[in-house]
Formats: C-alpha cells, structure tokens, sequence
C-alpha cells in the first residue's frame, strides 16, 4: 500500500499535545488514553500503530460507531498504515 494519504486529503499533521501522547505512550502502565470528543482519539491511534507495528505484526483498534470505523480508517489511511476496517454487529 503507498504511504501517501488518499484522493486530496493532506498529510496528517499532529498537534504539541499529540506528540506529547504519541512520546509518552510507551512509558504508560496502561494504554488508556482519554481525551475529549474532538482531541484527536483517531489520528494519535494511527501515530502510535504507525510507530509500533512491524511488518506482520497485528493491533485492534476498536470504535462503537459505524462512522468511527469510518473516521479511524481515513485516519489510519493518512498515516499510510495498511490495514482492514469491519463493522461486526452493525445493524444495517
């Protein structure tokens, strides 16, 4: 998959606070990150999972909306991370 975000959107650019998360992260004792609606849940996620993952390697990102699933995969997308998006048990 080309690392380059699709159709028009721009490169994700992260905010002060977000590389703060994305740097601190690793030295959590959980990986629970709150943050108010609007914070940026979806683009620090896909930082993080572009960082850590290795080739072969597998991470679950878990929404409770269709369009959460939709929104973290443009995100994941962006930030050139190769992945596949289901909506299991989703009434339709």
């Amino acid at each position: 998959m080309s690392s380059s975000p699709p159709f028009n959107q721009a490169p994700l650019t992260l905010r002060d606070y977000q590389i703060d998360i994305v740097d601190q992260v690793d030295e959590l004792d959980h990986p629970l990150v709150p943050l108010l609606t609007g914070g940026g849940k979806a683009v620090i996620a896909a930082a993080i999972i572009k960082e850590a993952v290795n080739p072969g390697e597998h991470e679950l990102f878990i929404v409770q909306r269709r369009e959460l699933v939709h929104q973290a995969s443009a995100k994941l997308l962006a930030r050139g991370v190769d992945h596949d998006a289901n909506a299991i048990g989703v009434s339709r």
